[in-house]
């Protein structure tokens, strides 16, 4: 086992506390704002000043400046079904989302949604027939703004060529058949691979035409004295060093940071001494600084520089 110079704690920020228990579910950055969502439906953004992290804004969850930016549940709605994943294309023409599974008198479905992002008001097409339950995951390929990924507790793990009209049909090319589906993206120097995490905390890596090319099981099975493993957060991929990051975490709030390669995953960093509950959100900015927030309301930024 082979452990880089350590990430140090930053800075940390608690959010105030309140009458009703209220953490971070979801933290994504974007040139250089962390947006995060919290559990009273108020997006809060974060920037670096001086090293350290200060709160840049704070908007309710339906704010049109975060609809873009921030991947979770109730930024837009459809009918009473919100939204739990958001995703852009690359040439930053065209937004789909993916909904819970509603249960309706008109219908019980769940939707892909597609807009305009000149005009979101107006829905471009709606997929209705891939998916029977929540959408958790509906990723663009970050080069190629006509290949998508949808992914839900349905098991399923859809792959699309999107034609100009949007036909859900024609535009569906394969299909890969899996657990509850977590957490699921494009990876490589072109992009070319696809990595995918589940509710029963496994992780796999498959090519794009659904053939797996690793998968390491239930990660639980690597806890170790460094470090325990109770479920995974989130994935993160490096163009710099072409690295597949897998974030894993422990119920006191320790972070875990693997290295993932066709011989197994390799513990890289561990972030300790930040949390104290559960960790929700991650995310690596190419300046080597590491933002993480969870249940414990703290908001900490990390560096190994």
């Amino acid at each position: 086992m082979t452990i880089m110079k350590p990430f140090q704690l930053k800075s940390t920020l608690t959010t105030p506390k309140s009458k009703v228990q209220n953490w971070m579910s979801l933290l994504q950055q974007f040139n250089g704002v962390y947006y995060s969502l919290w559990t009273d439906n108020i997006v809060r953004m974060y920037q670096e000043n001086g090293g350290r992290l200060q709160q840049s804004g704070m908007v309710e969850a339906l704010h049109e400046a975060s609809d873009l930016y921030v991947g979770s549940n109730s930024i837009w709605t459809c009918g009473t079904a919100p939204f739990l994943s958001l995703s852009v294309n690359s040439d930053q023409k065209i937004v789909a989302g993916g909904t819970e599974f509603a249960k309706t008198e008109e219908e019980d479905e769940s939707h892909i949604l597609f807009y305009d992002v000149r005009n979101a008001s107006q829905t471009l097409k709606v997929f209705t027939d891939v998916h029977s339950d929540d959408i958790t995951q509906v990723k663009f390929h970050p080069t190629q703004s006509n290949i998508m990924l949808s992914g839900s507790t349905d098991g399923l793990l859809c792959l699309y060529q999107l034609d100009e009209a949007l036909d859900e049909d024609e535009s569906l090319y394969q299909v890969i058949k899996e657990d509850s589906v977590h957490k699921a993206g494009f990876f490589g120097p072109s992009a070319e691979y696809i990595y995918l995490t589940t509710h029963m905390e496994t992780f796999s890596i498959w090519n794009d035409e659904a053939d797996v090319i690793v998968n390491y099981g239930q990660v639980k099975k690597i806890s170790s004295p460094h470090l325990t493993v109770d479920y995974l957060i989130d994935v993160s991929y490096s163009p710099e060093d072409q690295r597949l990051y897998l974030f894993t975490g422990s119920q006191t709030g320790n972070v875990g940071i693997f290295n993932s390669s066709l011989e197994g995953l390799e513990l890289m960093y561990t972030l300790n001494g930040g949390h104290n509950d559960i960790v929700r959100g991650v995310a690596w900015d190419s300046k080597n600084t590491i933002v993480s927030g969870g249940e414990d309301g703290n908001i900490c930024s990390w560096t190994n520089t």
